[in-house]
């Protein structure tokens, strides 16, 4: 009698974990070695994982991070996520450690391949990023997650650290991962709902 009343009662306790946010409600998505949720909250809204891919670096395809892209409705179509209409998130799970200057000089050298006659005016918008990127160590997660007409918020392991109060700006960033001449092709397919490899 008591196996089966404590039986029961796990059976209620997992139940009530699983509509109160238990494992089912944190349901994750593997990608080079790195579990990403497969949906999370930006600027009170749910945003689900669009697709993820690693970011390589040099002729050895050294890991550097694993990215994940999330969006309001997943899509493979570039100009709906570019739109400056749409929420949207990217957050990178670093697997090494990248110095803030290499990471600044990644984004710009990102910015100047892909922003065309925009770039000029990012400028100023990356005098301000620079002075409150952090130096991102293996194990670091940084967000940018955009809001139309509110621009960029980022975040260094969920705490905010800076935001940028322009919409052109912001969406350019996204453009150094899926501009048409992303770092990293593999990483810009993953984005786009490819299968992580």
């Amino acid at each position: 009698m008591r196996r089966s009343a404590f039986r029961s009662g796990i059976a209620l306790i997992s139940l009530l974990g699983a509509l109160w946010g238990g494992p089912s409600a944190l349901a994750e998505v593997a990608c080079g070695g790195v579990k990403l949720p497969e949906s999370v909250e930006a600027f009170g809204k749910k945003l689900v994982l669009n697709g993820a891919g690693v970011r390589r670096a040099t002729f050895l395809n050294v890991h550097v991070y694993v990215a994940g892209l999330y969006l309001e409705q997943p899509t493979r179509d570039l100009a709906q996520i570019l739109a400056l209409s749409r929420t949207k998130e990217i957050t990178l799970h670093f697997v090494r450690d990248v110095s803030r200057k290499e990471m600044l000089d990644a984004i710009r050298e990102g910015i100047e391949n892909n922003a065309g006659p925009k770039k000029a005016s990012a400028e100023k918008h990356l005098l301000s990023f620079e002075r409150y990127l952090p130096d991102l160590k293996s194990g670091t997660r940084l967000t940018l997650a955009y809001q139309p007409q509110r621009g960029l918020e980022v975040r260094q392991n969920g705490t905010v650290i800076g935001s940028e109060k322009d919409d052109e700006f912001a969406n350019l960033l996204f453009h150094v991962w899926l501009g048409p001449k992303p770092p990293d092709a593999d990483l810009k397919a993953g984005l786009l709902g490819r299968k992580c490899s």
